[in-house]
């Protein structure tokens, strides 16, 4: 009874408009924010306007997904929410103001993450804002883009505005620009609104698959806008030098292609793809070991690549150790960030405050906060969750769930690779891919909501939903 009288159209509506602007708004991830202890971001604000006002409809999407996966999601929050209660209460509040609260918040981070790909799920399953909610991922992206190509001149000439950030940089003390190494032409690297380019390329890598298919979709002058709009974050993308992001998304292509082909019954292509990524994924290891062999291709010079290398290699190294004092429940959310705390260096005679560390990878993060077994529920989330797309993949590889399933793949492979815990950018990545896969076994299946183009079709065009107002369709 409260689900029904809590589920009106106007909330409906709210919840739509608060994640269409969520969306819009992920480049601003280090610009306009506010410090409550951590980094509260716009994005993620809506995101919770977002679920608090489509409650109704995160239970409907949850209900919407594989059993298997909403199982082993459960499992996750029960993991960390045991660990809130079992873990070490160590922190460092009377040095980093920041380390106090870490495990509610990193708790309630991922229940809005979860929530929010139901929702995802349930609102694209109605027919509901689907194209534009991907649409406008990607115009934030190709706005960021476009500051970040203008950032790169103006870091190079002293022009204005070359960084509007207003939040703590990733070493946790200091705020403002902070040098980010040379890379094509030898000039400075570009971060746009993010802390560091790794993540301004990982919303890039995000974005740049769905503008592709978006622009495919469209026709006439909508075609050349997101034409252009893709050539925008490419451009961006390689200003950041970042071999990683570009790594992430050349294998998350190459695997989902391979479906694709697989599907097809194109034997020889498959044969070729399947190969490749075999191939990719055993040398992956050697060249970043050794990713002096990208140096050229990225415009960086050795020896920043290795201390790149080298740094995350002894973040992990430094967080195994940790976990292997507790390896089986961990120390508890977030604490990997304060057991892995260090003092950055900020110049010869700066008495430099102790600063959180990183464990440069939701894996590692995850042994040391919830232990082995929370990274075994995680292996088995994102597991669930790659079954899902690839069923759907298996069924009816359209151009969208291509896309979808690039953009959640190439997030997870970052998320496990850079961020300690998964993004509200990561988040909306495995919303969208699951959302196109569960409306590939929807219309399998012949039951459910209606289908998203034919209702498109008997809107009104003035209404902004569907084929018409976004100039595409969203199913084949």
């Amino acid at each position: 009874m409260l689900l029904k009288s809590w589920d009106r159209p106007a909330l409906r509506t709210g919840a739509e408009r608060s994640l269409l602007l969520s969306a819009l708004l992920l480049p601003l991830s280090a610009a306009a924010t506010v410090d409550l202890g951590f980094t509260m971001t716009l994005s993620y604000l809506l995101g919770i306007v977002a679920v608090v006002l489509g409650a109704p409809s995160v239970i409907r999407g949850a209900l919407r997904l594989p059993s298997t996966l909403v199982a082993v999601a459960g499992l996750v929050l029960l993991v960390y929410a045991s660990g809130v209660v079992i873990g070490s209460d160590l922190g460092l509040s009377d040095q980093i103001a920041r380390s106090r609260f870490r495990d509610v918040v990193y708790l309630v981070d991922l229940c809005l993450g979860m929530a929010l790909v139901a929702l995802i799920v349930d609102i694209v399953a109605r027919g509901r804002v689907a194209i534009m909610l991907a649409a406008s991922l990607c115009a934030g992206a190709t706005a960021v883009a476009g500051y970040a190509i203008y950032q790169w001149f103006a870091l190079h000439y002293g022009w204005p505005a070359g960084s509007v950030n207003n939040a703590l940089n990733s070493d946790g003390v200091t705020r403002g620009a902070l040098y980010q190494g040379a890379g094509i032409l030898g000039w400075e690297r570009v971060r746009g609104t993010f802390k560091e380019p790794l993540f301004l390329a990982s919303h890039l890598v995000i974005a740049l698959p769905l503008t592709y298919a978006i622009a495919r979709r469209s026709s006439g002058r909508r075609r050349t806008v997101w034409r252009v709009a893709a050539g925008t974050i490419a451009t961006a993308l390689m200003l950041t030098a970042s071999s990683l992001a570009v790594g992430a998304l050349f294998v998350a292509t190459l695997a989902v292609c391979c479906v694709w082909a697989v599907r097809r019954g194109a034997i020889r292509r498959s044969a070729v793809l399947g190969a490749t990524t075999a191939l990719v994924l055993l040398l992956a290891p050697v060249v970043f070991v050794d990713p002096s062999v990208l140096s050229g291709a990225t415009g960086r010079s050795k020896e920043d690549l290795r201390l790149t290398s080298a740094n995350r290699i002894s973040a992990w190294s430094g967080a195994t150790t940790v976990w292997s004092q507790r390896p089986v429940l961990g120390f508890g959310p977030g604490q990997s960030s304060i057991r892995l705390s260090y003092r950055p260096d900020l110049g010869p005679g700066v008495d430099a405050p102790l600063a959180l560390g990183s464990a440069q990878g939701l894996w590692a993060a995850s042994l040391v906060d919830v232990g082995l077994l929370g990274f075994s529920v995680w292996l088995a989330f994102f597991g669930a969750a790659a079954a899902a797309v690839y069923r759907a993949l298996a069924r009816e590889p359209n151009d969208l769930l291509i896309a979808c399933a690039i953009s959640g793949c190439a997030a997870v492979v970052l998320g496990n690779m850079s961020a300690d815990r998964l993004d509200i950018r990561t988040w909306f990545a495995l919303g969208l891919a699951l959302a196109a896969a569960c409306l590939v076994s929807q219309r399998m299946a012949g039951d459910g909501d209606e289908d998203p183009d034919e209702g498109a079709d008997r809107r009104p065009a003035s209404r902004g939903h569907g084929q018409r107002a976004a100039g595409c369709r969203i199913t084949d």
